[in-house]
């Protein structure tokens, strides 16, 4: 799809007019949002559409509704990779089975564990408003000990909360 734009000079003169053949069209926006939503993974997105980080930046930066549809896309993205972390843990905890899902489906872009909840952490990071770009929050990080005490009460919960509604 070719639109016809208007490249103005700094007086907002018209200078020429061009046609973008190449760029963010519809559908790659659409498709890009698709893929961030499933994957969680900006540069497998990027290369499922054929566009670049750059690109990707400038039109976040002159289209604020695609702004706001990348950032949902994420959430939603984020919210996956948390419900298919959960189930496994559910299944390794239940039956020591971490296989695929129920439905053949795939959640989330084939990754470890540990780059699962490092790719969580990054975003949990992002979302608490660290003081601006650039300024890291100093913060405990949990020992093995702790993120297993953890998810071994969180599994306990879910188990009990099964329990009562069977």
């Amino acid at each position: 799809m070719a639109t016809a734009s208007v490249i103005r000079s700094a007086t907002n003169r018209p200078l020429q007019r061009r046609r973008v053949v190449h760029g963010w069209t519809d559908a790659r926006q659409a498709a890009f949002l698709d893929q961030i939503a499933a994957t969680c993974n900006m540069a497998a997105a990027l290369a499922a559409v054929g566009m670049t980080k750059p690109g990707l930046y400038a039109l976040r930066r002159r289209d604020p509704v695609f702004a706001e549809q990348m950032r949902n896309a994420m959430l939603v993205g984020y919210e996956r990779l948390e419900a298919e972390l959960l189930r496994k843990a559910v299944a390794a905890f239940e039956d020591g089975d971490t296989g695929g899902t129920e439905t053949g489906d795939v959640i989330v872009a084939p990754m470890t564990v540990d780059q699962a909840m490092r790719l969580l952490e990054r975003y949990q990071v992002s979302q608490k408003g660290t003081g601006g770009p650039g300024v890291r929050e100093v913060r405990h990080r949990a020992t093995q000990a702790e993120t297993d005490a953890m998810l071994l009460e969180q599994l306990r919960i879910l188990r009990r909360q099964r329990e009562k509604q069977a």
